[in-house]
C-alpha cells in the first residue's frame, strides 16, 4: 500500500476532451450573496437555479489573499468517485484552471470541493514563484464561473460582478485576522510574509500516517495556521478545517510543530514581526 502525503499541493490534471462537448447549462443566481463570518474562515455563499437544477456555491478563504476553496452543492454534483478531474474558468481570458475535486456529501446533498483556486487561473511555474495580485478591475470583470466535472454535465454559474461581494469578504478577513490576535493593518503592510526555511514536504512524512486511518484506507485534509514569532519559532498550531477522522488534525500539528523551520515575517520597516502561516495537508492512501 502506497502512502502519499501532499503539503499545500496544487493538483493539475488534464481533463480528457470529449468527442462532442455539450454547452454548459446556464444557472442564474437566485438570491443575495451572504457573507458568513465563521470562527476560522470567511465564506461567500449564493444559490443558483431552482428545483433539481439548484446549485449552492461557497467560496472560502482561510486568510486574506487571492486564493480560495470552492464548494459546490446540488444533485448535479452527484458522483460515485471520491475524486474527479475538473476544469474551472472565471472568464478572465487565461486558460481554465485544470485541477481535481474531492467528492462527498453534506448530509444528503452531493458535494464537490475544489481547493487552491484563483480568479485569474494563475499557477506557479516554479515552487517559490510569487503570485501576482488579482486587481480590483479583474474582480469586477468576473461575472460567472464555468465548471466542467468529469462524468457530469458542465454548467455555468452567472452571478454578476464580484467586486462588491469580495469587498465585503475582505471585511470578514480583517476581522478573522484580528480574532487571531494580530493587527490587520500591520499584516496587510508586511514587506515579506512568513516563509518556510526548510522544505514543507519534510514537515509531514509517510511514517506519520495514523495507523488506524492507514489500516482503514482513510484519507483526510487538514487546513492549519501556525503562529510564528519574531525569531521564526512556532508558538502555536491551530486547525482551521478538517475532514474525518479527527486523528489527522492532531497528527498534523504535532509533526509540523516539531519539524517546521520558518523565516519570520518582516514589517513595513523591514524588522521581524509576529505573524502567521496558513497551509493545508492532504493525507491520502493510494
Amino acid at each position: 500500500m502506497f502512502k502519499q502525503l501532499i503539503l499545500g499541493a496544487l493538483s493539475f490534471a488534464a481533463v480528457p476532451a470529449a468527442a462532442k462537448e455539450s454547452a454548459p447549462a446556464a444557472l442564474t443566481r437566485s438570491g443575495k450573496w451572504v457573507v458568513d463570518y465563521d470562527r476560522d474562515a470567511c465564506h461567500l455563499l449564493a444559490q443558483f437555479g431552482t428545483g433539481d437544477d439548484l446549485v449552492a456555491m461557497r467560496l472560502t478563504r482561510y486568510q486574506p489573499g487571492d486564493w480560495f476553496d470552492l464548494s459546490l452543492y446540488g444533485s448535479r454534483l452527484a458522483s460515485e468517485s471520491p475524486r474527479s478531474e475538473a476544469s474551472v474558468d472565471f472568464g478572465l481570458g487565461g486558460a481554465p484552471f485544470e485541477t481535481s475535486t474531492v467528492n462527498g456529501k453534506a448530509g444528503t446533498l452531493p458535494l464537490s470541493l475544489i481547493s487552491w483556486l484563483r480568479l485569474d487561473g494563475w499557477r506557479p511555474a516554479e515552487p517559490d514563484e510569487v503570485a501576482p495580485s488579482v486587481s480590483p478591475q479583474q474582480e469586477a470583470a468576473v461575472t460567472g464561473v464555468t465548471v466542467k466535472l468529469q462524468g457530469r454535465k458542465p454548467f455555468r454559474l452567472a452571478f454578476g460582478s464580484l467586486a462588491k461581494p469580495l469587498e465585503q469578504l475582505r471585511l470578514c478577513e480583517a476581522e478573522l485576522v484580528k480574532s487571531w490576535g494580530y493587527d490587520p493593518a500591520v499584516q496587510a503592510a508586511l514587506a515579506s510574509p512568513v516563509r518556510p526555511a526548510n522544505p514543507p514536504y519534510r514537515w509531514v512524512g509517510p511514517s506519520d500516517y495514523p495507523s488506524g486511518a492507514l489500516r482503514d484506507g482513510a484519507n483526510g485534509v487538514v487546513q492549519f495556521r501556525l503562529d510564528v514569532e519574531t525569531d521564526g519559532k512556532v508558538s502555536g498550531c491551530h486547525v482551521l478545517a478538517r475532514t474525518s477522522p479527527d486523528v489527522f488534525a492532531d497528527t498534523t500539528c504535532r509533526a509540523i510543530t516539531r519539524r517546521a523551520k520558518l523565516e519570520p515575517a518582516l514589517g513595513a520597516d523591514g524588522k521581524p514581526v509576529r505573524s502567521y502561516y496558513v497551509q493545508k495537508v492532504v493525507w491520502r492512501v493510494e
